[in-house]
């Protein structure tokens, strides 16, 4: 994308192109910021919110290099990486990319306040099996949500053989959506399997999953263009467990 203004003499202005990803957020594998490697002066804050990935997120403060270093992909390649931010007293700021310790330059966030969680994609390299990924700070006070890898398959060296040790289900992301949004849930052992939405009233507006389901991290998506905007709740069964949680549809 590029701006061009011209004036009445015909004089034309016209500014560096900038590139904007638009992608189906299911082909996204997101990485949780406040489950990575964080180092620096700080303080270093985890904090809670319905807005964000898992419903939480990390505040950086001095002088921070955070680390995710279990990225794997199947194939060497380049993917595009998704940040998920939200910048702290003023736009923009400038940070470092780092891929497996080469650097990869600097990364400029911006946001039009400091209350708006945004999203930045940029390419980058990635090798077959495990990768690392490193943004170090140059303007202190900024907070991340995730990254993700949009692309093939990613999975990480630990998770292929990983079986989760608890019945979960996470919060539904984004939330608020509009119109559609993942469900993430994971099974500690294998058995049969009931996801379903109801509105406020109780009623069921939907069954995602009836079914026996493997053990496992799960993710489906789901799609609300049918529906009026307001909350609802998506509740998940297996055997003799249930676990209900709320999101909000925002049109």
């Amino acid at each position: 994308m590029t701006a061009i203004t011209v004036d009445n003499d015909g004089l034309t202005v016209q500014s560096e192109p900038l590139t904007i990803y638009v992608k189906d957020i299911s082909t996204i594998t997101r990485y949780e910021a406040e489950e990575a490697s964080y180092s620096g002066t700080g303080p270093f804050n985890i904090r809670s919110t319905p807005l964000v990935s898992n419903a939480k997120y990390l505040e950086m403060q001095e002088a921070w290099t955070l680390t995710f270093n279990n990225i794997g992909v199947q194939k060497e390649g380049d993917y595009l990486l998704i940040i998920g931010y939200l910048l702290n007293f003023g736009s923009p700021k400038i940070q470092y990319l780092f891929v497996n310790g080469d650097s990869l330059g600097t990364v400029e966030f911006t946001a039009p306040n400091i209350t708006t969680w945004l999203q930045h994609g940029v390419k980058i390299p990635l090798k077959t099996g495990t990768n690392e990924i490193t943004i170090r700070g140059g303007w202190n006070w900024m907070s991340f949500d995730y990254i993700g890898i949009e692309g093939t398959k990613v999975v990480s060296a630990e998770d292929v053989t990983e079986i989760p040790q608890s019945f979960s289900l996470a919060q539904n992301y984004p939330n608020p959506f509009n119109p559609s949004t993942v469900i993430t849930y994971t099974l500690p052992k294998s058995g049969n399997v009931k996801l379903e939405i109801y509105n406020i009233m109780g009623q069921r507006i939907s069954t995602l999953v009836d079914e026996f389901e493997h053990s496992g991290i799960h993710k489906l998506q789901f799609d609300a263009q049918n529906i009026a905007s307001g909350v609802y709740f998506y509740r998940i069964q297996i055997n003799s467990t249930t676990i209900t949680k709320s999101m909000v549809l925002l049109r």
